[in-house]
């Protein structure tokens, strides 16, 4: 199901400014084999990649791991059934967490 944010939450997320945000697009990738989700394995490849810049800055692990971990919640979550075929965007910060599906 596609969900697209409001005028008001595009223009919040706009207006934020605070250090060590981390927005992840992520494009629905069609597979057709029946193993793993690629679009799952995806994921978990940017909030690594997402990991590292992070510890590049000098933030400790666990502020790293307080900031990514809604978006490893998501892994196990319904966002990836094979219904939902749609990108994934994700935002995410120490006092933030939101996320769409883009057509």
């Amino acid at each position: 199901m596609i969900r697209l944010p409001t005028r008001t939450q595009l223009s919040a997320l706009q207006d934020w400014r605070e250090p060590n945000c981390v927005t992840i697009y992520a494009p629905y990738i069609t597979s057709n084999s029946s193993e793993k989700n690629p679009n799952q394995t995806q994921l978990k490849v940017l909030l690594k990649e997402a990991e590292e810049i992070l510890l590049d800055k000098h933030l400790s692990q666990r502020d790293v791991d307080f900031i990514l971990d809604p978006g490893l919640k998501m892994l196990d979550g319904e966002e990836f059934t094979t219904s939902s075929k749609h990108g994934l965007v994700l935002f995410l910060h120490h006092d933030f967490f939101d996320y769409y599906h883009l057509p």
